[in-house]
Formats: C-alpha cells, sequence, structure tokens
C-alpha cells in the first residue's frame, strides 16, 4: 500500500511532538503495573481488528495520550510495547511499524529508523517511508544513505519532483556538478509544475556567477511567466534585485512592468519595485552628464525597504557603494574610506578591502594604518564572552571557553535535526581547512539534548572537525544563546564577541575566511 506524505500528521500535532520530543528520555521495556483504560482496550481491539486502518491508529494514539502522562518514560515506553507486539502479531503489515516510525520520525527521535526500516522491509514501495528514512539520515550524518534513500523514494514514485529535487540536492556539499545537472534534469521533465520553477530557482542558489545566475533567472521568466507558481514569483524578486546590482535598472524595470500588468502578482510590491527601478535609472543618467551632486541627492532618495516589505530589493551593498564612489568623485575621500571602512569591519569582503586600499592609499594611509584603524573599529564593538564550562560528547571531558584563550573560537549552536545547521557545517569546514588549530577552534553547543542519541554517530559519520559540546541548562551562557538554530559566533584570542548572527552558504566562504583571518593576522594581543 502507498501512503501520501503528510497523511498521519493529524495523528499527533506539531506542538504535541515538540513539546513530547523535549521531555520524553530513553524508551525502556514498561512496568507490569501499567493498566489499559476502557476505552484505550476498546481502540485497541479496533486497531487488532483492522490493523492497516490509519483512522484507528490515530484514535488510538489520541487516547493513549489522554490516558497517560507522556512525559513518564514507562507510560511511552508502554505504547513502544504495543506497537512492537503488533509488528510480532501482523509481521505482513507495513502500516504498523510506518504508524510508530513516522510518530518518531516527527519528533525527532532516533527510534524512527528502525520502524521505518520494518515498514519498507515489509512493502519497499513505500516511497514517503523512504523518504523519511533520508531525512533520519540526516540527523545520523549519513550523506550516503541519505542519497540512497532519496534515490530510492525517487524511484518508488517518479511523479512525486519533490523526491527529485531533493535526491538532486543531497549531492551539493559533494558534488555540486551533479547536483546541478540532476536539478536541470528536473526542471526539464517536469515543464509546467511549480516546483520545477523551484529546481531552477535551487540553481541559481547554487551559483555564484551572475551570468549564469541572469541565464537561468531568464530561462524561468520564459517558461512560467503565466504561470501562478510561488517559486516562480519569489525567484522573480531575486531577478529583479540582481538586475538592479548588476547596473541593469532598464531591464529591471521591464521585469516589473511585467510582473504587475502581466503576471499581475504581488502588484503592491511590484509597484514599489518599479518606482526603485525608474529611480536607479534616474540615477544613471545623471552620473552618466557628471552631474554629481544631482545624482547623490538621487541615490538618497531610492528606498529599498518600507512598512509594506522591510526587504522588498536586496540592493543596499550597491547603494553602500555607490555613495562611497559618489563621496569621493565629490572630493570627500574621507567619508569614502569611512563608508566603506565601517562596513568591512563588520562584513569583510575583497570588493570591500579593494575600495577600502584605494580611498585609504589616496588619503595617504598605508596598509598597516588601514588595518590598525579596522581592528579599532571592530574592538569598539567588542564585547567580552561569557565563559562557560560544557560536556563534549565524544571525550565526556569538561570543556571550558577560557581552554582556548589565545585562539580564535568559532562556535555555533545547532542540533542534529536542524536542516539550516547541516548545511553550513561543510562551509566551516572549507574554510578551516585554510587555518591550523594552533590558530582556530571549532565549537558546537548541541542545544536539542532530546537528540543526543544522534550527536555521536553524526560526528563519526559526518566526520566533521567541531568539538560537540553537551548544553546544560543549567549552566549560564549569558551572551552567547541562541537566539535561533544555526547561531554562529567568532570569539577572539582573548575571549571577546568579534562577530555574531551571521550565516555561511557557498558565496559566504571567502567572507568567513577573511572574518576569521582579520583576527588571526591583524590582531594584536
Amino acid at each position: 500500500m502507498k501512503f501520501k506524505l503528510g497523511l498521519l500528521l493529524s495523528i499527533i500535532t506539531i506542538s504535541s511532538f515538540a513539546q513530547e520530543a523535549a521531555s520524553i528520555p530513553g524508551l525502556n521495556t514498561p512496568p507490569k503495573e501499567i493498566k489499559e483504560p476502557a476505552n484505550l482496550k476498546k481502540l485497541r481491539l479496533a486497531v487488532e481488528a483492522n490493523p492497516n486502518n490509519l483512522n484507528a491508529h490515530k484514535e488510538y494514539l489520541d487516547e493513549f495520550r489522554r490516558s497517560f502522562d507522556m512525559k513518564r518514560t514507562s507510560d511511552f515506553s508502554s505504547l513502544k510495547n504495543q506497537y512492537d507486539q503488533w509488528i510480532k502479531r501482523f509481521p505482513s503489515s507495513s502500516t504498523i511499524p510506518f504508524v510508530l516510525g513516522e510518530y518518531f520520525y516527527r519528533m525527532e527521535k532516533p527510534d524512527a529508523k528502525n520502524y521505518l526500516l520494518k515498514a519498507v522491509e515489509v512493502n519497499p514501495d513505500l516511497a514517503e517511508c523512504w523518504y523519511m528514512l533520508a531525512i533520519d539520515a540526516m540527523r545520523w550524518g549519513d550523506k550516503n544513505l541519505e542519497s540512497e534513500y532519496l534515490k530510492n523514494a525517487k524511484n518508488k514514485d517518479p511523479k512525486n519532483i519533490d523526491y527529485a529535487i531533493y535526491y538532486a540536492y543531497s549531492f551539493l556539499g559533494s558534488n555540486k556538478a551533479k547536483s546541478d545537472s540532476l536539478l536541470l534534469d528536473v526542471a526539464l521533465k517536469f515543464p509546467t509544475e511549480d516546483n520545477a520553477a523551484k529546481a531552477l530557482s535551487l540553481l541559481i542558489r547554487n551559483e555564484e556567477d551572475e551570468s549564469i545566475q541572469n541565464a537561468y533567472y531568464s530561462q524561468l521568466y520564459k517558461r512560467f511567466s503565466t504561470s501562478k507558481s510561488p517559486a516562480f514569483r519569489d525567484a522573480m524578486s531575486g531577478y529583479f534585485s540582481l538586475l538592479i546590482n548588476s547596473n541593469q535598472p532598464d531591464k529591471a524595470l521591464e521585469l516589473a512592468l511585467d510582473m504587475v500588468f502581466v503576471v499581475k502578482t504581488n502588484t503592491l510590491e511590484w509597484k514599489q519595485k518599479i518606482k526603485v527601478a525608474k529611480d536607479f535609472i534616474n540615477f544613471k543618467k545623471l552620473m552618466a552628464a557628471q552631474k554629481y551632486n544631482e545624482a547623490h541627492e538621487a541615490l538618497n532618495n531610492i528606498k529599498l525597504t518600507d512598512n509594506f516589505s522591510l526587504s522588498f530589493v536586496n540592493a543596499a551593498e550597491k547603494v553602500l557603494l555607490t555613495k562611497a564612489e559618489l563621496a569621493d568623485l565629490l572630493g570627500q575621500t574621507q567619508a569614502a574610506y569611512d563608508t566603506i571602512a565601517l562596513k568591512y569591519s563588520a562584513q569583510p569582503t575583497d570588493k570591500l578591502r579593494t575600495l577600502l586600499l584605494k580611498y585609504g592609499i589616496k588619503l595617504g594611509k598605508d596598509t598597516a594604518e588601514i588595518d590598525q584603524e579596522i581592528s579599532k573599529n571592530r574592538m569598539a564593538k567588542a564585547i567580552p564572552a561569557t565563559p562557560f564550562t560544557l560536556l563534549e560528547y565524544q571525550t565526556g571531558q569538561k570543556v571550558s571557553l577560557n581552554d582556548f584563550k589565545g585562539k580564535v573560537v568559532l562556535l555555533t549552536f545547532w542540533f542534529p535535526g536542524c536542516g539550516p545547521c547541516r548545511a553550513e557545517f561543510p562551509h566551516f569546514e572549507n574554510v578551516l581547512k585554510k587555518f591550523s588549530k594552533d590558530q582556530i577552534v571549532y565549537l558546537g553547543i548541541n542545544g536539542m539534548p532530546e537528540q543526543d542519541d544522534y550527536v555521536i554517530p553524526f560526528m563519526k559519520s559526518s566526520g566533521y572537525s567541531f568539538k560537540a559540546l553537551k548544553d546544560n541548562k543549567e549552566a549560564d551562557l549569558g551572551n552567547l544563546t541562541s537566539w535561533g538554530y544555526p547561531s554562529n559566533y567568532l570569539i577572539d584570542q582573548n575571549g571577546k564577541i568579534i562577530y555574531s548572527k551571521f550565516m555561511i552558504g557557498q558565496s559566504d566562504e571567502r567572507t568567513l575566511e577573511l572574518m576569521i583571518s582579520e583576527l588571526v593576522y591583524n590582531y594584536k594581543l
């Protein structure tokens, strides 16, 4: 039999999963004294009368939660024990292990794997089950199994574009060329579906070359401009920003007009984009006429954000760099330098570095003086990190932040079930290979103790180099807190927080490298 993705979501609400996952410890054999209420017995008999009835399982699970305290290990183990008995009694049923496997899967419990594997052992055609196994394999840190299970899901349900996309995306960290090829293949095989637009959008997200991005965006527009695809509409906002950032406001205006009058989507936001494009066209004309004062005023009047959409045009860096360029043309080189220096201190890039040196040298500064000023800017905002002592999973030994004085510390808050966390790890590793262990240490605090069982297998399978630390809810981490997952910090050699609230993707690896380099090589003890 086949299951549709999410069919059992109604069995237990997401909030119930989150609450139970945060409080249920390991699973043991339930004590004999647990008694079965009459209502639960009636529902148990209904399941046993038809073990493949999903609604019967739903009602049984709902009543079980009402009858027992799911925070107690014994009560929760009683549920597991009941399903184990049913699996033995009805060995030809894939529904029974699937139901419990999905239950654990949505709670992000390690027990999910065994039950989902039992389900596909009985019925190998359960594409959704293979998909869940793939996500679970991510939590164990096993990329090979993840790809293998996603391939099974894709092959068992070749019409499901999601499985094809996830399979393609699973190779991004290890084989970008293969990932791109598979995503492009998805876009060609599903030419009219919303997720085909999603596949092209992922290709764009993975690409750093603006000319290739432009080509993908153009293909997206040609293929989906008459559709109602949400992925298409979201991607066009990125296309608009790319055109503005690459100094093509005429094309950006053409796109915005089409989105309003042809596609007729997000009309208010796109009308705002029309104004932004016209403002950049006007600015470009003033620059060409060398009317720099008027151009400066026009640039200051361009609004990329407003109350309707806090960030509806992603071109803040272009505006900042253009303001610096204008200030220099107007003879205000010091203002241009200060603008770039402030930005570089917070988020260094090679482009900013080039401009920083250009304006600095024009002001008579040498490289050492420029670096000293940048260091001074950073230190003006630095604050001491709260010292902490936590246990390391792999060794069981205590690890203290103070142990690493004299080294830069990259600290991340994560948990095994966190997709964005897992997506960052390969990029962190790529950058850290460029530094020695004497220069920097990499720490990762698991913020979800209920996922402890995943951590050591995850570290062994993934091969990631960070020290995995066990969060202690009683420990005061002070200003080293997670505002979400992942939450990242760079702490200098004297234990001061220099960078925080940053996330790293493929295009940001160089920025992270510069952030670390600024501390490792320019820091004065």
